[in-house]
């Protein structure tokens, strides 16, 4: 018998004969070494990651842009307050319709225009710009400059 596995040994290898490689498992099951058993685990992972990062990114520039809106709407209202304050002798309605002028061209829409006294209430909105996204709203009061002294 020796002689046999002598002569195996001599055509296959010495590690074949022995039943130590694991090539010949002689009905056990191969082992399965730790890099098959993560294979494609990499992958799965750097695609979770890449999502998350997209997604992060994509909800900070959705909330600069509404920031941004916000700080628009609430410039326009101011300007456009003022301008109403200066035509305010001029009537409401022409002292209005200025307000709503200067707000357009800061790029926001007089949702609300009023005086009480001398002072002009404005309100502007401006739209975010993205889907599913609302609207930024300003308010701004105006009035005459008093000299007390």
């Amino acid at each position: 018998m020796f002689g046999f596995r002598c002569r195996i040994a001599s055509i296959v290898g010495p590690a074949v004969a022995s039943g130590t490689d694991a090539r010949a498992t002689h009905g056990k099951r191969p082992r399965i070494g730790r890099r098959d058993q993560d294979g494609g685990f990499a992958t799965i992972q750097v695609c979770v990651i890449a999502m998350t990062l997209v997604a992060v990114l994509g909800l900070a520039v959705h909330l600069g842009a509404a920031a941004l809106t916000r700080q628009r709407a609430e410039a326009a209202a101011d300007l456009a307050a003022l301008a109403a304050a200066s035509w305010a002798l001029r009537g409401a309605d022409t002292a209005c319709a200025r307000a709503a002028v200067v707000a357009e061209q800061n790029g926001a829409a007089i949702s609300s225009c009023r005086f009480e006294g001398l002072d002009a209430l404005v309100e502007t909105e401006c739209t975010v710009g993205y889907p599913l996204t609302g609207t930024a709203h300003g308010r701004a009061r105006a009035g005459p400059v008093t000299t007390d002294g």
